[in-house]
Order: C-alpha cells, then sequence, then structure tokens
C-alpha cells in the first residue's frame, strides 16, 4: 500500500512540474573507458551497451544527459559528493550501498579473468604467489582478489591501475605476469591468453547520488524493468550490438549440486578440523608440562600440530582447483556451454580431488595410529618418502628444493611411525631455519645408506648453519629459537631419547661453511630395547 502511495506522489509531482512549466532535468552521468560497456569513441562521444541504454531511457523520460568523462576511481568520488548522478557499470555490493544509491533492476552479470602472457603457467589461484599482477584500483575484483590470497596464503605484488587498458598495457610490456579483466572487455588480436582461472561474479547496476531525485531513481528501474521483458527493446538490440553475448539456461544437475555442497563441506570441516585439534594440543600441553615423565605424550601432540599444519598446506591445492572448477561450472551455464559432455569432465575432475583430499586424511590417522609392536618394512626408504610426502607442499611453497640419494636398505624391523616423527622434526626445524636465513640457495639433501650393519640417515640443510653459542643446547628440553608460540623445545629432545632409547642408536650433527646435517645412525641388525 505504501508503495502505491509513494508512486502516486511521484506521478503527482511529475505533473505538477509539468504544468508549471519546468523544464527537463539535466543529469549528469560518469564514464569512464570500459569498452565495450561504456567509452568515448574517437571522436570523444559517449558510446558502449550502458550508454545506448541510457540514452533510450532518458528520450522515453524527457531527460538531458550530460556526460563527464573521469577516471573509475574519480567518478566514484564525484558520486559520492553528488558532482554526477548517474554512474553506469557499477558492481553491487554491501560496502558500496553506504557511499551510492542502486537500482532494484539488475542490468547485466558479469565475472573477472586471469589473463597471462602467451604459453603461461597460471593453472590456479596458487599460481599467482610472488607473482607481479595488475589489478583495477577499488575494483569489486581488487577486494575478491585480496580476500582470497589470504585465504589460501598467497602473496600476490598487486600493481594498481585506473582503467582495464592500463593493465593489458602492462601484461604486454611483461612489466606484470597477469592481469584481472572483466568478461565483457574485447581481447582479441592482443598478445595475451586468457587463463582458467575465473574470479568473483558480479551483478552490475547503475548507482545513483544519494541526493539524486528518488523519482528519477525510481522511473529508471521502471523502463529497465519495462525493456527487459520485451525481446525487442533497446535494452536487446544495445546487448546484442556492444556485448555480443547470448545467455541461455541450463538446468543445473543433482549431482553437480550435491558435489558443489561437500566442496563447502570440506572447506568448512578443514577450518573445523584445524580449530579442534588445536584446541586439544593447547589443553594437553598445559597439561603435560606439569608432569616431567609425561615428555614422549607430550612431544607426540606437538608434532600433531605441525602434521595439521602439513596437513593444511596439502589441501590448498586442491581446495584451489575444487573452487575453480566450480567457477567454471557457473561460467559454462552463464554462457550457454553447459553440456552433458563437460558435466561429465567436471564429475572426474572432482572425484579426483574430493579423493585426494581423502587420501590425506587416511595418511593422518595412520600416522598417529598408537603402534606397540614394531613393524617389518621390507623397503627402509618407505619411511623416507612418506615422511617426505607429508611435508613436501609445504616446502614447496617455500620454495625448498629437496633432493635425495637413496641407498639399498631391505628388511628392516623398527617403529615406523616413531621414526617418521624424527624425520619430520627434522625436515621441520630445516624449513624454520630457512625462514629465518638470507640465504639464495635453498637446499635440503637427504641420504641413507648401510656402513657396517648400521643404518645411517643424513639430513642437510644450506640455511646458514646454527650459531655457536646454542649449539651445546639444542638438544636440551623446553630449548627452543622460535618463541613460545612457534615451538614447544621438545622436538630434538625428543627426537634424540627415541633414537638413543627405541633403536639403540645415536643422533647428532655438525655445521661446517654454512650447512647444518643430522644424522641418525642405529643398528640394522641387533634388537632395540621394547617400548
Amino acid at each position: 500500500m505504501k508503495t502505491v502511495i509513494r508512486r502516486f506522489f511521484y506521478l503527482f509531482l511529475l505533473l505538477l512540474s509539468s504544468l508549471l512549466g519546468a523544464e527537463n532535468p539535466t543529469l549528469t552521468v560518469g564514464i569512464y573507458n570500459n569498452a565495450p560497456k561504456l567509452f568515448l569513441d574517437e571522436y570523444d562521444k559517449p558510446s558502449g551497451f550502458f550508454v545506448e541504454l541510457l540514452d533510450a531511457i532518458a528520450k522515453e523520460a524527457s531527460w538531458n544527459l550530460n556526460y563527464v568523462a573521469c577516471d573509475w576511481e574519480e567518478c566514484l568520488a564525484k558520486l559520492e559528493k553528488g558532482e554526477i548522478d548517474i554512474m553506469p557499470d557499477v558492481a553491487h555490493s554491501k560496502e558500496r550501498e553506504k557511499r551510492f544509491d542502486f537500482g532494484r533492476e539488475v542490468v547485466i552479470s558479469s565475472w573477472s579473468m586471469v589473463y597471462g602472457r602467451k604459453n603461461n603457467t597460471i593453472l590456479s589461484i596458487l599460481d599467482l604467489d610472488k607473482k607481479r599482477v595488475a589489478v583495477l584500483k577499488n575494483s569489486i575484483q581488487f577486494t575478491f582478489l585480496k580476500e582470497q590470497a589470504l585465504l589460501f596464503d598467497i602473496k600476490p605484488r598487486f600493481i594498481e591501475t585506473e582503467i582495464f587498458s592500463d593493465s593489458i598495457g602492462l601484461l604486454q610490456a611483461n612489466k606484470v605476469d597477469a592481469a584481472i579483466i572483466n568478461n565483457f572487455f574485447d581481447t582479441r588480436g592482443l598478445s595475451i591468453e586468457r587463463t582458467n582461472v575465473f574470479l568473483n561474479p558480479v551483478i552490475l547496476k547503475f548507482a545513483f547520488s544519494k541526493t539524486l531525485d528518488p523519482y528519477i531513481k525510481q522511473n529508471l528501474d521502471t523502463h529497465l524493468k519495462t525493456y527487459k521483458v520485451q525481446t525487442s527493446s533497446p535494452y536487446y538490440i544495445a546487448k546484442k550490438k556492444w556485448l555480443e553475448q547470448q545467455y541461455t539456461h541450463s538446468t543445473l544437475p543433482s549431482w553437480l549440486a550435491y558435489a558443489l555442497l561437500a566442496i563447502t563441506l570440506l572447506v568448512v570441516l578443514l577450518g573445523g578440523l584445524v580449530a579442534f585439534f588445536r584446541y586439544l594440543l593447547n589443553l594437553k600441553i598445559k597439561e603435560l608440562r606439569e608432569n616431567e615423565k609425561l615428555l614422549i605424550v607430550q612431544s607426540r601432540h606437538a608434532a600433531m600440530g605441525e602434521m595439521i599444519s602439513m596437513i593444511a598446506h596439502q589441501w590448498k591445492q586442491p581446495l584451489a582447483i575444487l573452487s575453480m572448477l566450480s567457477n567454471n561450472i557457473k561460467a559454462d551455464i552463464e554462457l550457454g556451454l553447459f553440456t552433458p559432455e563437460n558435466a561429465l569432465i567436471f564429475h572426474e575432475k572432482i572425484s579426483y580431488q574430493i579423493v585426494y583430499l581423502s587420501q590425506t586424511i587416511d595418511d593422518f590417522r595412520n600416522f598417529f595410529k598408537p603402534q606397540k609392536e614394531k613393524q617389518h618394512l621390507k623397503d627402509f626408504n618407505e619411511v623416507i618418502q612418506n615422511a617426505l610426502s607429508l611435508v613436501a607442499p609445504s616446502l614447496e611453497n617455500n620454495h625448498i628444493e629437496v633432493s635425495l640419494s637413496l641407498g639399498k636398505i631391505e628388511n628392516v624391523l623398527l617403529h615406523r611411525n616413531e621414526l617418521m616423527q624424527i624425520i619430520l622434526n627434522l625436515l621441520k626445524n630445516a624449513k624454520d631455519a630457512f625462514d629465518q636465513s638470507t640465504q639464495a640457495q635453498r637446499h635440503i639433501h637427504i641420504a641413507t645408506f648401510l656402513r657396517d650393519e648400521t643404518i645411517v640417515v643424513e639430513i642437510e640443510d644450506d640455511a646458514g648453519g646454527i650459531k655457536e653459542e646454542i649449539q651445546g643446547h639444542i638438544f636440551e628440553p623446553y630449548f627452543t629459537t622460535k618463541g613460545n608460540l612457534n615451538g614447544t623445545g621438545l622436538g630434538l629432545y625428543m627426537s634424540k631419547a627415541i633414537i638413543e632409547t627405541h633403536f639403540n642408536g645415536v643422533l647428532f650433527f655438525t655445521c661446517s661453511k654454512g650447512k647444518t646435517k643430522f644424522t641418525i645412525q642405529f643398528p640394522h641388525k641387533g634388537k632395540p630395547n621394547e617400548s
């Protein structure tokens, strides 16, 4: 009822102004270069989809339009101050509602794509880590990309531009590695290549100054709504002419809805799993510090915290791929390209990533499964390979190269998980040492061999060595150089205790020329003490 009364009021005002001989209102419209949606042509004449649509509405509504050229950020600032009345081609967001008013009617939907140079290697959002990325200043896609960078723990180097053509110019000049461009921008004939990474689907509307007459805003919405239900209206004529996109709607398969739900649940599960185990870890550490006899258990839970961090690293790549597949499915549906054949391909790719995530959880469970009896290993190097597979994503993300020299060691009886815990602890310590090092080279070498019926494992890094003043303390309990938040000071102490007590062996280190080598030795034959 209120809406009806309001409409009659606006009509009354319009009729009154006509009777009084008021002139047709002149509206100031911001325009920036974002072809083909809106731009100034070679004669500085306003052109593009939004211009043609708004001109048609203005003609029917008896408005005079005064287009004002400005850069994107400048246009938004003028709109907020009331210096211009209407700004076309604005992505709607809750934050922007605080600055401007938006029409109720959606004009078109849009999304962004990542472009690279020819033969680029950008396969997922993770590949933007430490890359130079050109992105439109204060745009929706810039905000979204910064949020995704935090989520996936990547650090792109953002280069802000005023218009999309500047981003493409930087990419063509090899001054950036990638550029974020919306799907309507015409890139034909340019020496750049679209990747498979889609970002942030959004809806585009007309934005208004908050000081603009409400009747004008409602009138524009009314005309737009009418145009959208008439297939021969100026809306569809302009859309066909400028955007060259014909959207068709596809039915979303039921299995796809379940797959997308599964992806969401996996993300939630990861966050919950990390939070839950951190909570348990904190409780256990507080309890076990009160009893020196339970150091072995405390060390085990400290290793659990490290393992969860490793799992998080392993999940980032498949989760990023699942996110990309989800965006690709949405894009195909919007573009009318979604077919049963595509559905099967997406189903296979999604299933593969889900199996990989499930296998990661199985590896985690097997690592922490209690083992009272020793295990017989036909190939001793399985322990090294399994430990390395758990920590490899973390090492790769930190650009640490690992080389192996694995000798032939067969038929070994030992506590497999305890040795894995020691190997993982030494590899994690090496990674942390690189974090505090300025060395250009980042390399870890792992070697295994037999020497006089003694199994030898060597793990050597070139992170700068251990300072001489602390070398005599690193095997002491609670001694750490990482701070209370990053280390318990039990890793090396318990590693040494386990090797000596359960393996009848030794653990020691040597430093030389900026390199640190930890060596594990224990008998291949002979009977270790039972734990």
